[in-house]
């Protein structure tokens, strides 16, 4: 014959049952601090996700074992810098074995003497402050440091004094030859321009 259940067997099994289950409950919320340690936790239980954000610091992170980013594989060695010869030193006007000025002009103190050079990539940089003399032509510059020919560049440096560089000989003017007109000082520095090839 089956036994049957009565309610105080079905009583006593639930009450069993809460008994076991919530001591156990009971010891899992009231563990005391600082108890939990390497050996009570299981290997990779810990995610990033549990992680408190902010809350790692250098120190906690085995950088060794960190990759490169993709994007920056040459970020410690850019490989164009490395190719890119430096810019040569720049040619004063009137230093020897360099052009001279024209028709007396001079530098105007103390602002940068009056010169020119040409960086890696072919481009032709004028630096300093000149007050021209008796012609509008300030100096010529030489093969290599021109426009090119048939090329004549305009630059406003101020409404008052536009400056032009010549990339031709023509019967007035040597190639190269940067002019002033209207004013008799003009400020070189800041003039660029792709030299000739």
């Amino acid at each position: 014959m089956r036994p049957k259940l009565t309610y105080a067997n079905v009583t006593a099994t639930l009450a069993l049952i809460i008994a076991v289950g919530g001591a156990s409950a009971f010891a899992a919320t009231q563990l005391a601090k600082n108890s939990v340690g390497a050996k009570q936790i299981k290997k990779n239980a810990v995610t990033g996700a549990k992680v408190k954000n902010q809350s790692l610091t250098g120190s906690d992170i085995n950088l060794a074992k960190l990759g490169t980013v993709p994007s920056a594989t040459h970020a410690a060695n850019a490989t164009s810098a490395d190719s890119i010869p430096p810019a040569e030193p720049i040619h004063l006007i009137g230093a020897p074995g360099e052009p001279v000025f024209h028709g007396g002009a001079t530098n105007v103190p103390p602002a940068p003497s009056a010169g020119f050079y040409k960086d890696a990539f072919g481009i032709v940089h004028l630096e300093g402050q000149v007050k021209a003399g008796t012609s509008s032509v300030l100096f010529v510059l030489p093969p290599g440091y021109r426009p090119a020919s048939g090329v004549v560049l305009f630059f406003e440096q101020t409404k008052e004094a536009p400056v032009t560089i010549h990339g031709s000989q023509s019967a007035e003017l040597e190639a190269g030859a940067v002019l002033i007109s209207g004013s008799p000082e003009v400020w070189l520095s800041g003039i660029t321009f792709r030299a000739e090839s």
